[in-house]
Formats: C-alpha cells, sequence, structure tokens
C-alpha cells in the first residue's frame, strides 16, 4: 500500500521523505519521484540498483524520470524488497539458509 502525507510517503512500510511531491501534477512524474527515493534509501547508483533488481537499466531510468509509469505492484515489491535489505544489514532481521547438507528428521 502507498499512503501520502504531504512529504511523507509510506511504501510497504518503508518511509520516504520527498520534497515538493504534491507539487508534481503528472502522476507517472510522482511515481518517478517515489521510485528515486525509494533507490536513494538503498544507497545504490541507478545502474546499480537496476542490475541488482534485474531490471533493464534503460526500464528503470525511464520509471525514475516519469517517462513511463511504474507499476504499483513492481513499486510496492520494490520498496518492500529494499526495507527487508535494510533490516537484514541492521540486523533486525536474520537469514537462516539451510545448509546444503542437512535432512530433515524421519519420525
Amino acid at each position: 500500500m502507498i499512503n501520502i502525507y504531504s512529504n511523507t510517503i509510506e511504501v510497504e512500510g518503508l518511509i520516504l521523505e520527498i520534497d515538493q511531491l504534491c507539487n508534481i501534477e503528472n502522476e507517472k512524474k510522482q511515481y518517478g519521484a517515489i521510485c528515486t527515493a525509494i533507490r536513494q534509501q538503498s544507497g545504490m547508483k541507478r545502474a546499480e540498483f537496476a542490475r541488482w533488481l534485474g531490471v533493464p537499466y534503460r526500464t528503470f531510468q525511464d520509471w525514475e524520470l516519469g517517462n513511463t509509469k511504474i507499476p504499483e505492484y513492481v513499486l510496492r515489491l520494490i520498496a518492500y524488497k529494499v526495507k527487508i535489505e535494510n533490516m537484514l544489514k541492521e540486523g533486525r532481521l536474520i537469514h537462516n539458509v539451510p545448509s546444503s547438507g542437512s535432512k530433515k528428521d524421519k519420525t
């Protein structure tokens, strides 16, 4: 879900500060500004972020610039992925990966 409060936006629990969002009338440009804010919160540059997501650079660039409207579900998935990655980095979430040699106990 995307909640907009003046200059603060919440996308899937990720809180973003965006100046002048309410002054952007074009929906594609609004979504582009949100997309840019999500990427900036990750600390990555555009090309790195596009690679990390597995999205072509030009597609991501068009989304950020508001040339093409990013689908809302994609924007929400990206925000969720960034939120989870931030939680992993901060140690607020533990990433458990089973070892390749583990076997289930048979009862």
